[in-house]
Parts: structure tokens; sequence; C-alpha cells
């Protein structure tokens, strides 16, 4: 199976999935996938969705498979990482694990800022920044906030 992202009107994610030789229009609307409950005031997402939309921007997460050391998390689950090879480092292969109960509040980084949400969010996990070329870079998409400038750089 495939995935091809493509951003259609307003926010509006589609996805043409291919799969057995036939081509499906998935939509997500982002609006749609995050609510807070009535009960106890705690925001919820769907889960399915959110990850859906994090698998379509290829490159950004892959899941571990049995015959790599990415296979299986602390409590031996399959787990997802969100690729940062060349992000935090030069030259190097790099990788954050991705918990079940983080796909929400990555997504909505992601949602937010594309890539950048995502490089956001490993930067203030790992209180790390990423090397200097992606910080300008996101500098002049107007995606660095007071946050990300709170980290001390290690770069000169």
């Amino acid at each position: 199976m495939s995935f091809k992202s493509i951003l259609i009107g307003l926010g509006v994610k589609s996805m043409w999935v291919e799969k057995e030789g036939a081509t499906v229009k998935v939509t997500i609307d982002p609006d749609q996938l995050f609510w807070v409950s009535s009960v106890t005031g705690k925001e919820h997402c769907l889960k399915d969705e959110c990850l859906s939309l994090l698998l379509a921007e290829e490159g950004l997460l892959f899941v571990g498979t049995p015959k790599t050391c990415f296979f299986e998390d602390q409590a031996g689950q399959a787990a997802l990482w969100i690729n940062c090879n060349d992000t935090f480092g030069y030259g190097c292969a790099d990788a954050e694990p991705l918990l079940h109960s983080e796909i929400g509040p990555v997504t909505k980084l992601y949602l937010q800022w594309g890539c950048h949400g995502v490089i956001k969010w490993v930067a203030l996990r790992r209180k790390e920044r990423p090397i200097p070329e992606i910080v300008e870079h996101m500098k002049k998409d107007g995606h660095w906030d007071a946050e990300l400038e709170a980290i001390p750089s290690r770069w000169q």
C-alpha cells in the first residue's frame, strides 16, 4: 500500500491510497480530529486518523520491524519512530520514539507548522536545538518561537 498526501482547500488533508490496483481518495478534516470531553475536560483525538496524516507525510514516521533494532518500545510493543536524520546532527541517522499517547500532540503541531511542528516537538522533548540550517529555515518561515529560542544552542 502506498500513500500520497495532498492539501485540498482550507486545511483538509486528502490521501490517495492505492491498494490491490484500486485507488481510493480518503479525506480527513483536521477540525474533526480533536474534541474536549464535557465530563472530564480532557482533550481527546481520533488517533487512527491522526496517525494516517503523519504517515502520509513521506519520510516523517516509520514503523519498526522485527529485523531492525527499532522494532519494540520499552513495553515490547511495535514502535513508531519520528525520522530525525540530519536534523539534530550532521550526517547522522537519528529517530525519536513516538508513543501512542503522543500521537495527538504531535499531530496538532504538524497541522500548525507541518514538518517544522514535528521538529519543534522533538526539540522540546530532547531540550536540543536542530542544526543551524534548520533553525534558520524555521525562523524564515515564522516557525520559531520563544519556547524553541529558550533551548540552549550547542552550535557555535
